[in-house]
């Protein structure tokens, strides 16, 4: 075949296939681009001045006949959220993505900016993960949570059709009488230092991030130094807390300070053990750092055993949930029922943990946890009771 007609044929086809795109209809190119959905929400008070860098929780609704729980997912949904923000909200400045949060399929998004607007891009096939090739629901779920002190929770509830890619909308917070504005330099620069952390961040392994990490974690200190000079302990605990979940750099032992990688969210840092001694030190009352130092102070008798050190541990354990009721991350009550399956007392952690799941249906599989018990008690000779 002559090459000139060879590419008229080419030329031929191409066209074709160009209106045929331009010819199929609008709600068909979907199919193309129904992972993402642009959200925008413009943050603001009582008289519509926006409110800057609001915490942001959010809530993505999932297909249940598409995802099965593996035993340890539970998926929110929107009145899940409302429930978890209304319980949780006291550690909304402590929370991480890269750390530590009360719920682990919570999502924690980018904070309203500096204008008080929440841009954030959700892409459902990276939510549920590159390699499941889910289909986006029809409408798809997204809920929002907006917590700042000083304020009543806010919330945004989205259906967004999957033709849609964008979705807007305005939410007012309104003001709780019985907590202070933060006005203060410091809880105003400690805001701003969630926010940049809370954006999407580089962790190429460069010799810029290492000192951009540097000055944020210095920018964190002056922050906290600036409460204690204040006289506001407390405040510094709470941004010593948060300075648990810093991003960290770890560097090689040779002169040539080689960068050998980027943690996020280390709580295992000698950063982070610093930033909670800090933090008991200023206020051991502050429940976050009761929660992380319940043990504190207590020893274990040479040659213990694990049943030993749970039974020396559990006391200050059933203090803790004793004192901190409702607020206490749902992480302890599992393990405080775990304690006891440990022990040997599978009646009490039976009841702990159906206890628990009322009170926080959507930690974990509750009912897996029992069933795990059950075949514990099979494996080591206990009778379980037929109405268990």
């Amino acid at each position: 075949m002559p090459s000139s007609n060879l590419g008229a044929r080419i030329r031929q086809f191409a066209l074709h296939l160009l209106l045929g795109l331009l010819l199929v209809p609008s709600w068909s190119h979907a199919g193309w681009l129904d992972d993402t959905i642009n959200v925008t929400v413009r943050i603001q008070d009582e008289v519509g001045v926006p409110i800057p860098y609001v915490t942001v929780w959010r809530a993505v609704e999932y297909d249940t006949a598409q995802v099965k729980s593996d035993g340890q997912f539970q998926y929110l949904r929107s009145e899940d959220l409302k429930r978890i923000t209304l319980r949780y909200a006291w550690s909304h400045d402590i929370a991480s993505r890269f750390g530590d949060k009360p719920i682990p399929t919570l999502g924690i998004a980018s904070l309203g900016d500096a204008e008080g607007v929440l841009r954030e891009e959700i892409n459902y096939t990276d939510q549920t993960g590159r390699g499941n090739n889910f289909q986006r629901p029809d409408p798809l779920r997204i809920a929002y949570s907006f917590i700042k002190k000083g304020y009543f929770p806010g919330f945004v509830d989205f259906s967004v059709p999957r033709s849609q890619q964008s979705a807007q909308a305005v939410v007012t917070l309104k003001r709780n009488p019985d907590e202070a504005l933060e006005s203060a330099s410091y809880m105003m620069e400690f805001a701003r230092l969630r926010y940049e952390l809370s954006k999407p961040q580089d962790r190429s392994m460069t010799v810029q991030n290492q000192r951009r990490f540097e000055e944020i974690a210095r920018q964190f200190e002056q922050a906290a130094q600036d409460a204690i000079a204040a006289g506001d302990k407390r405040y510094a605990a709470r941004i010593y807390a948060r300075m648990r979940y810093l991003p960290s750099v770890k560097l090689g032992g040779d002169a040539t300070i080689e960068i050998r990688g980027i943690s996020m969210g280390d709580a295992a840092s000698e950063q982070a053990r610093r930033a909670m001694e800090m933090a008991y030190q200023l206020d051991p009352d502050n429940l976050f750092v009761k929660m992380n130092s319940y043990g504190r102070g207590l020893t274990y008798p040479s040659g213990a055993t694990k049943a030993d050190r749970i039974r020396i541990n559990l006391p200050a354990l059933e203090k803790l949930i004793s004192e901190g009721g409702t607020s206490i991350w749902p992480f302890y009550y599992a393990v405080r029922a775990a304690s006891y399956v440990e022990l040997g007392d599978y009646a009490k952690a039976r009841q702990l943990y159906l206890d628990a799941a009322r009170l926080e249906p959507r930690y974990t599989d509750w009912n897996k946890a029992i069933k795990d018990m059950k075949l514990r008690m099979k494996i080591n000779g206990v009778p379980v009771p037929t109405d268990w």
